[in-house]
């Protein structure tokens, strides 16, 4: 029981840290954590109606997390082009220079994408700074959905 508690910890620290890290899944990482101290616990540490409330935060964490970016992004004027670009070199960028090489990345793949193919500086710094604000709205939000579930995890997760 132990280890599993042990387990269940070092998940629910990672997707913390998934927050910030965009290559480790925050919020799900949680909720796996919760599960597995639910389960080491045969199931009576959490119990289904909170097990289904930080399922439903980790849905509109990962779902907020896609539609923010990608509504400031669009807003912003860049295209799918760009929004790719940015995506990969974000990924390349998070391994080069971590920890801030994803935002480098991200923000010159989508500027460097706009403003090859449309030559205008003004449009590349509008969509990058589209997805710079989306990308803060969603750290936001992740981040408050985050803290949400560890409280109810550090709340609930005591024995029964």
């Amino acid at each position: 029981m132990e280890l599993l508690d042990l387990i269940a910890a070092l998940l629910v620290l990672a997707g913390m840290l998934g927050v910030l890290l965009p290559v480790l899944p925050g919020t799900p990482l949680i909720f796996a954590g919760a599960l597995v101290y639910d389960y080491a616990h045969d199931w009576t540490a959490f119990g289904w109606g909170w097990l289904a409330v930080l399922l439903l935060l980790t849905l509109l964490s990962e779902i907020g997390d896609w539609a923010l970016g990608h509504i400031g992004a669009r807003r912003g004027g860049a295209s799918w082009k760009a929004l790719l670009a940015g995506a990969v070199l974000g990924m390349i960028g998070l391994f080069l220079l971590p920890p801030f090489g994803f935002l480098i990345g991200s923000i010159v793949g989508v500027g460097g994408v706009e403003l090859l193919s449309s030559g205008d500086r003004r449009r590349a710094l509008r969509a990058s700074g589209g997805w710079f604000v989306g990308w803060a709205l969603s750290l936001l939000l992740q981040g408050t959905v985050a803290v949400i579930m560890v409280a109810i995890v550090l709340w609930r997760g005591q024995y029964p």
